[in-house]
């Protein structure tokens, strides 16, 4: 379960994003809608903690995201959430292949590469850089 109090997020003087209190169940499937600018990216990255809110609270399965450093928290994100950046993270100047080995710095549990790459369409550019690949 994730639970979100009091969340707020202070970006400029103009730009002051709130959430109201939410509980979200395991097990079950949310959509989050609204327009361009409301703060559906900016909620989701506050809860994998991503970014740090300006105020309130992130709890997942009892554990309060938002008092752990950065480092814990994206050691918390590497083991325990599924997440998928908008931008992808990616190194441009690196190979493909070299994107997906440093998550074993960071001791993740993966798949084979090729296995992977093949899974999303994509095994014959193992060894291309990722700065040129298509962004779909």
């Amino acid at each position: 379960m994730i639970k979100i109090n009091n969340l707020s997020k202070k970006f400029d003087e103009e730009c002051n994003i709130r959430i109201k209190d939410t509980a979200f169940k395991d097990g079950t499937s949310y959509v989050l809608l609204g327009p361009s600018g409301c703060g559906k990216s900016t909620m989701l990255n506050m809860i994998t903690g991503v970014i740090t809110p300006t105020t309130g609270n992130v709890f997942i399965d009892g554990t309060e995201i938002t008092k752990l450093t950065q480092q814990e928290k994206d050691a918390y994100r590497l083991k325990n959430i599924g997440y998928i950046f908008q931008d992808f993270k990616l190194i441009d100047d690196m190979t493909v292949e070299d994107n997906l080995n440093l998550l074993k710095l960071g001791d993740v549990d993966c798949l084979p590469i090729d296995e992977v790459l093949e899974s999303v369409g994509i095994k014959g550019k193992r060894k291309n850089k990722v700065n040129r690949l298509s962004g779909g």
